[in-house]
């Protein structure tokens, strides 16, 4: 069993699936806290660090378009 990232308790299985990723079954299973309140601020600290890596991504991108262009232009 995993462990609570915030509170250390045991957490709970609540679905598991399988399904075949290069011809090797892959199982998925989603786990949750069993304190309903400690995991709605797991919860939102998993959605925070979501939209800082994809304003990081996106950043990324962006520069790299930027220098692709400036050497274009410069070509």
């Amino acid at each position: 069993m995993s462990k609570c990232t915030r509170c250390g308790k045991d957490r709970v299985v609540i679905s598991s699936y399988t399904e075949e990723v290069n011809k090797s079954p892959v199982t998925y299973t989603v786990t949750v806290c069993p304190d309903p309140e400690c995991q709605k601020i797991v919860d939102g600290h998993l959605r925070d660090d979501k939209v800082k890596k994809d304003a990081m991504l996106r950043e990324k991108e962006e520069a790299a378009a930027q220098r692709a262009l400036m050497k274009a232009n410069s070509a």
